[in-house]
């Protein structure tokens, strides 16, 4: 699930089964849902059960990996990606591609949120790109 973005239809058929699983349904005998499900959904804080919809989990899978492409630059399997989509950028604005694997058309569907969401410290200046980096939150560059 963390490798590739799930289909909808997937998810909600999963989200079924687990559904009757928590109010005890089965195939012979239909049992009535005692709290809606988004409520189940909640967090424990918020007087849910804590369970997070498979969709956003997905997502969330996909933003760490994502996320983990840009942080880990030295491990082997960044590479080997890197490599193979011929991305050698730091932050590169687009990983698309045409001819590529599930995994790396599912980070491609994602990158945006991906790059939106990454907050980086200057340090020793080698990879700031000034007039195209996000020095301003919501607002995007370049600056000119």
């Amino acid at each position: 699930m963390n490798t590739a973005r799930l289909l909808v239809t997937v998810c909600k058929e999963i989200e079924k089964t687990a559904r009757n699983f928590i109010w005890g349904s089965t195939s012979l005998e239909r049992k009535p849902a005692l709290v809606n499900w988004k409520e189940v959904c909640l967090p424990f804080d918020k007087g849910g059960l804590g369970i997070r919809r498979l969709q956003d989990q997905n997502k969330i899978f996909l933003l760490k990996m994502g996320y983990n492409i840009l942080a880990n630059t030295e491990a082997l399997w960044d590479r080997l990606l890197r490599n193979k989509y011929n991305v050698h950028e730091f932050l590169p604005d687009s990983i698309e591609r045409n001819n590529c694997s599930n995994l790396w058309r599912s980070l491609s569907n994602h990158w945006n949120e991906i790059i939106d969401g990454i907050i980086w410290s200057v340090g020793n200046a080698c990879l700031v790109n000034f007039w195209n980096d996000n020095w301003v939150e919501d607002v995007r560059g370049p600056y000119r």
